[in-house]
């Protein structure tokens, strides 16, 4: 975010301070959402209201306001524009190091001291804002995208960076791994900030009993200390952190360590009622756990990911599986020959994963909802008697068709291809037992939508 200095405080008791009762806040938008459209979360990308939900959204403890300092100008088409400067290099470890010649202090261990480091740069470019340094949008004259423009930089300048950084770098990647043990100590003075790294450290190590034990003494911890919003932000994703080890605890069966996660997932959010993570994971306990997903499960998973989204619109993985969900509910109603829901719970998926697709690009999973749910539509009105001269029709085929194709041909799923298909080179008993990821029944569909179709075809 980029605010005048004027408006610092006003911005950040906005942007920190979520509201008092978060459920009264989500009432009206959950109702908005199951009323009107899957995908209004009356908020628009980047605006003041977008950022302040994420903050809100934001487990950490501490935030961090800094002065925005102003680029020498880079000129590109007669514009001076204030850019973002981007730099390359390789870290190399000196030669000799692992025997200690060449001045090099590490032994055979492989741990490296700064000394050993040698930073190899390899270039660097003017990353640019939309708009140049003269134009009144603050945020679109500061704020640089790659995708918006680069230029070169001039040798001299890159040189001096490279004197800047070159210690600084040998320091950072050559000073010794963080301890639980360093990091409390470090930040003793703010001991609700050390136990929240303290935990995201603990969730990268490897004993899964080990990073429990931790978490469990963090809490005790952050029991002693009086109640704030930072003591609440750091016990909202400690108790989140049990609750993902829970879910990957491979020894216990899935519906069980489902039911245990949700336990510190509800913890969670409720110490936290602002936590996007939480809320999401709460409809992941209910997608991965349940046996039986009949519609009312459906719809509680459906209310979590909206609260999710509702805080932090750009989080891609609740748009993904609301889709899933949206389907999953137009799939049961057709079953119940509820031909009104099934189209209901078919456009709200076209909308919630088009959505998606305005924010995240390169999201083949919701290419694929926006195909299966356009191609039951086009289904459900060719039961009715539509034919290639109805512009609806016609419409929701060749969407299908589009975003199918799109889908099948993205990155993702040829990897996942390759992937698959590398799997069941095996002899039998080694095969991995994955489903491939595109199905016969998802060329079916493909060819349905480019063929003729006759009254009452089904796939």
């Amino acid at each position: 975010m980029v605010v005048q200095v004027s408006d610092l405080d006003r911005t950040l008791q906005q942007i920190l301070m979520p509201p008092s009762n978060m459920e009264a806040w989500f009432k009206p938008q959950l109702q908005r959402l199951s009323q009107v459209s899957a995908a209004d979360f009356s908020v628009s990308r980047d605006s003041l209201e977008d950022h302040a939900r994420h903050w809100w959204a934001n487990e950490c403890p501490n935030c961090v306001a800094e002065r925005c300092c102003a680029s020498v100008p880079t000129f590109l088409e007669g514009k001076a524009f204030d850019g973002t400067m981007r730099v390359a290099f390789a870290l190399c470890r000196r030669s000799g190091t692992n025997s200690g010649q060449d001045g090099g202090s590490s032994s055979l261990s492989g741990t490296l001291t700064p000394e050993d480091i040698v930073v190899d740069w390899l270039g660097g470019y003017w990353k640019l804002p939309k708009v140049d340094m003269f134009s009144d949008n603050l945020r679109e004259r500061i704020i640089s995208e790659a995708k918006t423009g680069t230029a070169p930089v001039m040798p001299s300048i890159l040189y001096e960076i490279y004197a800047s950084l070159g210690g600084a770098l040998q320091q950072l990647f050559g000073a010794a791994e963080f301890t639980p043990a360093t990091v409390t100590e470090h930040y003793k003075n703010e001991p609700e900030f050390a136990a929240y790294l303290t935990a995201r450290l603990t969730m990268t190590l490897s004993k899964a009993d080990e990073r429990a034990k931790i978490l469990t003494a963090l809490e005790r911890t952050l029991a002693k200390l009086p109640e704030n919003k930072a003591k609440s932000s750091a016990r909202s994703f400690i108790s989140r952190a049990k609750g993902v080890l829970a879910a990957k605890d491979s020894s216990t069966p899935a519906s069980e360590r489902w039911k245990q996660a949700q336990e510190h997932f509800e913890n969670s959010a409720s110490i936290l009622p602002s936590n996007a993570n939480a809320w999401f994971l709460m409809g992941m306990c209910i997608l991965e756990g349940m046996t039986e997903l009949d519609s009312e499960n459906l719809e509680k998973a459906t209310n979590f990911m909206n609260r999710s989204i509702l805080l932090d619109s750009d989080f891609r993985a609740p748009y993904v599986n609301l889709g899933v969900i949206y389907l999953r509910r137009a799939a049961q109603a057709s079953e119940n020959n509820d031909r009104e829901l099934a189209e209901e719970m078919c456009i709200k998926a076209v909308e919630i994963s088009e959505a998606c697709l305005l924010r995240h690009k390169a999201s083949p999973q919701c290419n694929y909802h926006v195909g299966v749910a356009c191609t039951q539509l086009a289904i459900l009105l060719n039961a009715q008697g539509a034919t290639s001269s109805d512009t609806q029709f016609r419409s929701f085929r060749e969407r299908a068709w589009r975003h199918l194709e799109e889908a099948r041909s993205s990155t993702e799923a040829q990897r996942r291809l390759s992937e698959w298909q590398a799997s069941q080179l095996g002899p039998e008993s080694q095969r991995k037992k994955q489903q491939a990821p595109w199905l016969p029944v998802d060329d079916r569909m493909l060819q349905a939508m480019e063929a003729p179709m006759v009254q009452g075809q089904v796939l």
